[in-house]
């Protein structure tokens, strides 16, 4: 199948803001994005499959955010296992947790 298009996925987005998917037609999605039945069946087999794309959409804005923090995990794994805990206001050790 081509590269899904982003105009339905953006409007299927925004109408999940005030409905459930279960609640979502296909012609909502058409409507909102203005795009022809075929044009959305050429990208997209179901509103279900909009869907996948969204969450594969934001599983990869995630990984992408989470990137410089997992360069180099062990040395952040030692960084973390060499520190003494802390209480996350004060920055001092947390008695409660030696």
């Amino acid at each position: 199948m081509a590269r899904p298009s982003r105009a339905p996925g953006w409007s299927t987005a925004g109408l999940l803001t005030d409905r459930n998917v279960s609640d979502l037609a296909v012609n909502d999605i058409l409507t909102a994005a203005g795009v022809s039945r075929g044009s959305f069946y050429s990208y997209f087999d179901s509103k279900h499959a909009v869907l996948g794309e969204l969450v594969r959409r934001a599983v990869a804005q995630g990984h992408a955010a989470a990137a410089p923090w997992l360069a180099n995990p062990a040395d952040k794994l030692r960084s973390m296992v060499n520190r003494p805990p802390c209480s996350s206001t004060s920055g001092r050790p947390d008695p409660r947790l030696s």
